[in-house]
C-alpha cells in the first residue's frame, strides 16, 4: 500500500510465494526478485517486504509477482494465455452522471476461492489504484461485490441527497447526506461529487445498491470467504484509466483462479464490453536495444528476453513486433521496451567493456555562454536566485495587472500557487524581494530561466526560451540605474548600440519603461515598477528592472568567440 508520499509496498508471505512458483524455495524466489525491478524492504523467514514503481499497479500482489517471476525464470515466457467468457451482464448508463462522474466499465469473476489473505491482496491492490492512476479516487473508482444478491441489468443513475441504502459495514440504513457528513470515507471523499446537486450510483434492477463511487460500496454485496462468484465495478472521468485498471484487476483475478466474464457498458450512444484484454503492439528496433544497453545482443536474445518479460515477439515486413500485456500500462515508448530487454537479459549479466575511444569532456557553448553571463551579473553586484518556473495566476498576471486569458495553465493542477507556465522572469524576481522585506538593503537579485509562450507551429503548441532579468529594489533605484545595468552587460559581448523606444505596462511606471532594440530586434524591456504592484507584492522601495532574450547575445558571442 501507499504510505504518505512513499512507495508502494506489499507484504508476500512464504507459504503462497512457494505454491505460486512450484520448485522454488523462498530463499530462491527472493534472491530473483530484484531481476525483475522490485527492491527488498524486509526480510524474514516467513514473509518479504517489497518496494514497487507506482508505474506497476500489476506488480501490487503477489500473483502479479509470479507472474512476472515466471517469466524470469523461465517458467512461464510470452504473454499469459487468458480467455474470456462473454457475459450477458450490462451496465445501463443513465445521461444524469455525465456531468459527475461520466465513465462506468465492469466485469464478472466466476469460480474464486477465497480466503483471508487474497481478499487482502486484492482490496490492498483496489486501494493502490485508486491512490495512483485513480487520483486519490478522482479518475477512478472500483467497487468489488459479491455478484449473488444482483439481479442485472445494472443502472448507473444519480440521486438525491436524501436517497438512503445500507452502507458497507453498517446495519441500518443511512441517507446519502449522513454518509457524506459522518462516515470517514464519506468526510475523506465528499469533496470529489459535492456541487452537483446529485450522487453517483449502480444499483441493480430491483433496488439493491451496489455503491456510491467514488465513496463507499453498499453493504447487500459485501464480498466475504463465501464468495464464489464477484463483479467489479469502476467508475471515473477518464475512460482509458478505467480500462486500465479493469485489465490490471482482471489479470490477478484470474491468477488467483477466477474465469473471466465481460460486462457490456450501454451509453445512449454507444456500447462497450469489459475488461480490454487484447494485447498493445509495438515496434522495436534491436539496433536501438543494443546501442542503449551497450551490449551487442543477438535478435534472438533480444527476443527471448522480451519473452521473459512475458511479451510475444514476432517479426513482420522485416521489422520486430513486440506484443504487450494490456495490463503493462507503463510500456509508452519503444525505450520501454528496451529496458524490458535489459531485465529480461538481466542486468546483473551486464559486463563492463573497456575499449571505447578515448575522448575528453567539454561544457557545451551554452553552459559557458550562461557562466559568463553570471560573472557580469556577479560583478554588477546582482545575487543568482531560482525560482519555479510554474507560478500562480495571483503572481503572473493579477498583481501585475497582466491578462490571464493567454496564459498556459497546467490541467488538474495540484496546487494553485504552481497552476500557470510564467511567460517573463519578473514576478518570480519580485516574489524573491517580497520575502526578503526585512534583509539589508539593497536588494539585487538575477535569475537565468526559461519562459514559455505559444506556437502553434511548435510540435507540443509550446515554445521554451531563455531569459536573463534583474531587479534592484532600494530607496534610489530607478530607470537609469537598470539602464546602466543593462548596457553593461551588453558591452560584454556586443558592439553594437542599443536604441531605446517607449514601452507602457500596467506594472511599469508611467513614462519609466523602454523596449530595447538592437539592430531592429528586439532584446530587452527595462523599467521601474509601478507604485499599484508594488504595493501588491508588499514591496516598500522602489525597485527597477530589466529582462533579456539571451538568445541574441549568444548567437553574436558565438560568432565572436575567440574576441570575447
Amino acid at each position: 500500500m501507499v504510505e504518505g508520499g512513499k512507495m508502494p509496498v506489499i507484504t508476500l508471505y512464504k507459504s503462497r510465494l512457494e505454491a505460486l512458483i512450484p520448485g522454488f524455495s523462498f530463499k530462491e524466489i527472493c534472491e530473483v526478485l530484484p531481476y525483475a525491478g522490485l527492491d527488498i524492504e524486509e526480510l524474514t523467514e516467513e514473509y518479504v517486504k517489497l518496494e514497487y514503481t507506482p508505474n506497476r499497479p500489476d506488480l501490487s500482489t503477489d500473483y502479479g509477482v509470479a507472474r512476472a517471476l515466471k517469466g524470469i525464470l523461465g517458467i512461464e515466457t510470452g504473454l499469459p494465455k487468458r480467455e474470456t467468457i462473454k457475459g450477458k451482464i450490462e451496465f445501463i448508463v443513465d445521461e444524469s452522471v455525465k456531468e459527475v462522474r461520466p465513465f462506468v466499465a465492469g466485469f464478472v469473476v466466476r469460480g474464486l476461492s477465497l480466503d483471508d489473505e487474497t481478499i487482502r491482496q486484492i482490496i490492498s491492490m483496489q486501494e493502490d489504484l485508486h491512490e495512483g492512476i485513480g487520483r486519490r479516487r478522482r479518475k477512478l473508482a472500483i467497487g468489488l461485490h459479491d455478484i449473488s444478491p444482483l439481479t442485472p441489468p445494472i443502472i448507473y443513475t444519480t440521486v438525491k441527497s436524501d436517497f438512503k441504502f445500507v452502507p458497507l459495514n453498517e446495519v441500518r440504513e443511512m441517507s446519502v447526506k449522513e454518509i457524506l457528513e459522518t462516515l470517514p470515507t464519506g468526510i475523506k471523499y465528499r469533496h470529489i461529487v459535492d456541487g452537483y446537486g446529485r450522487y453517483p450510483i449502480l444499483i441493480d434492477s430491483k433496488g439493491v445498491v451496489l455503491s456510491l463511487p467514488p465513496i463507499i460500496n453498499g453493504n447487500a454485496t459485501r464480498v466475504t470467504e463465501r464468495t464464489r462468484d464477484m463483479l467489479i465495478d469502476l467508475t471515473g472521468t477518464d475512460e482509458k484509466v478505467l480500462e486500465d485498471a479493469a485489465a490490471i484487476l482482471a489479470e490477478a483475478l484470474a491468477d488467483a483462479g477466477g474465469k473471466i466474464e465481460t460486462i457490456t457498458v450501454v451509453y445512449k450512444n454507444r456500447r462497450k464490453a469489459f475488461p480490454p484484454l487484447d494485447p498493445i503492439v509495438k515496434e522495436l528496433d534491436p539496433n536501438l536495444a543494443r546501442e542503449l544497453l551497450g551490449v551487442n545482443l543477438t535478435d534472438k536474445e533480444i527476443e527471448d528476453a522480451l519473452r521473459r518479460c512475458r511479451f510475444n515477439v514476432y517479426r513482420e515486413d522485416g521489422k520486430l513486433k513486440v506484443e504487450i500485456p494490456r495490463y503493462r500500462i507503463d510500456i509508452l515508448h519503444e525505450v520501454d521496451l528496451v529496458e524490458e530487454v535489459g531485465y529480461g537479459y538481466g542486468y546483473h549479466r551486464l559486463q563492463p567493456l573497456f575499449d571505447f575511444p578515448y575522448s575528453e569532456g567539454r561544457y557545451l557553448n551554452s553552459s559557458v555562454f550562461y557562466e559568463k553571463v553570471r560573472d557580469v551579473a556577479i560583478g554588477l553586484g546582482f545575487t543568482e536566485v531560482m525560482n519555479f518556473i510554474l507560478l500562480s495566476k495571483e503572481v503572473l498576471y493579477t498583481k501585475l495587472g497582466r491578462d490571464p486569458r493567454e496564459g498556459i495553465r497546467v490541467e488538474s493542477t495540484k496546487s494553485i500557487e504552481h497552476e500557470y507556465l510564467r511567460d517573463i522572469l519578473l514576478p518570480g524576481l519580485l516574489l524573491t524581494i517580497s520575502y526578503n522585506v526585512h534583509e539589508p538593503q539593497p536588494h539585487k537579485f538575477f535569475e537565468i530561466g526559461e519562459v514559455f509562450a505559444r506556437n502553434e507551429k511548435s510540435e507540443c503548441g509550446i515554445v521554451e526560451k531563455e531569459r536573463f532579468a534583474a531587479v534592484s529594489s532600494h530607496p534610489t533605484a530607478n530607470y537609469t540605474e537598470a539602464k546602466s545595468n543593462l548596457e553593461a552587460l551588453l558591452r560584454s559581448f556586443i558592439e553594437d548600440e542599443p536604441v531605446y523606444r517607449r514601452l507602457e505596462e500596467p506594472y511599469i511606471f508611467e513614462g519609466r519603461g523602454a523596449l530595447v532594440m538592437v539592430n531592429g530586434r528586439v532584446i530587452a524591456k527595462l523599467g521601474e515598477i509601478h507604485p499599484r504592484t508594488l504595493s501588491a507584492f508588499n514591496i516598500r522601495n522602489p525597485t527597477s528592472f530589466f529582462e533579456l532574450d539571451l538568445q541574441y547575445l549568444m548567437e553574436i558571442w558565438e560568432k565572436h568567440r575567440k574576441r570575447i
